[in-house]
């Protein structure tokens, strides 16, 4: 069995019986869903033929209880339905009109349903809510035009029960937080996250203190790997970790040694005027 190569993959249980099927998307590729037998893969046909993905996330979109897909695209972003069996159609929405390098999901409106961040390059970002059968809204715009997002998530950093989030900067700016004020819609806090050159960001009880700390993968000059802030409150304090010379590319927390804390695994380039293989990075948690 040849996959084919791709820029985007997940692991997500979207024909419902239980196993883990890989969703694999690309720049130039369009979407494949391959069906898990336990053992091996079989791909699945798809109608819908969508390249230009560089994000995808996997939600109950629809409330019909399959797994449904938001991709990031370099145009306008996209909703795929799934029938339940792993074959999807396009919902025909059009969403915004720039280069969304990530998109992040979850109930920012607490209305019950999954809604959506979307952002990158080349135009704004967007706040999408979703009317409950996948139908998504503008709330409002999510960062600058002049601002390159590489990196997003969301999580509850100020302990106020909705989703906040951290906006992660490819071009060496300090990456941001926003506080979600209720009804998806959000506000720069004013927090400034200093680390060259963001490309992921992971969410957890880094420290087990109950809150959610906040991971980085940076790969500016000077070369770092990982760069940790701890949360106090919705207040946050840079902790020292130890450094890595590889391009962060994403990052992945947890419990790796079984100790009860949340380690994490960084998977890393090198770029030498073209990007090329190195060494993936574990970082056990001691660091805190």
């Amino acid at each position: 069995m040849e996959l084919p190569a791709a820029h985007v993959g997940r692991l997500a249980d979207v024909t419902g019986d239980g196993l883990l099927d890989l969703l694999l998307a690309g720049w130039t590729r369009t979407l494949s869903v391959w069906q898990s037998d336990g053992g091996s893969f079989t791909s699945i046909q798809q109608d819908v033929q969508i390249a230009d993905v560089v994000d995808l996330e996997v939600a109950d979109l629809d409330g019909d209880s399959d797994l449904d897909l938001f991709l990031a695209r370099m145009e306008d972003d996209r909703v795929l339905l799934n029938d339940g069996s792993g074959r999807f159609t396009d919902s025909m929405q059009s969403l915004g009109n720039g280069f969304s390098a990530e998109v992040a999901q979850g109930d920012v409106d607490l209305d019950g349903d999954i809604d959506a961040l979307a952002d990158g390059w080349d135009g704004e970002g967007n706040v999408w809510l979703n009317d409950g059968a996948g139908n998504f809204t503008a709330s409002q715009p999510l960062s600058g035009s002049s601002w390159h997002v590489n990196g997003l998530e969301l999580g509850d950093l100020d302990g106020d029960g909705d989703l906040d989030a951290v906006l992660v900067s490819s071009l060496y700016d300090p990456h941001e937080v926003w506080w979600n004020e209720g009804a998806g819609r959000f506000e720069d806090s004013g927090i400034r996250l200093e680390a060259p050159d963001g490309y992921d960001v992971a969410l957890g009880d880094l420290d087990g203190d109950g809150d959610l700390d906040i991971a980085m993968g940076v790969a500016g000059e000077p070369r770092l790997g990982l760069a940790v802030w701890r949360n106090d409150d919705g207040a946050f304090a840079r902790v020292d970790v130890p450094t890595y010379a590889g391009l962060a590319r994403d990052l992945v927390l947890g419990d790796l040694d079984g100790d009860g804390d949340l380690d994490v695994v960084g998977a890393f380039l090198e770029f030498t005027r073209s990007f090329r293989a190195h060494p993936n990075k574990i970082w056990l948690n001691g660091i805190l």
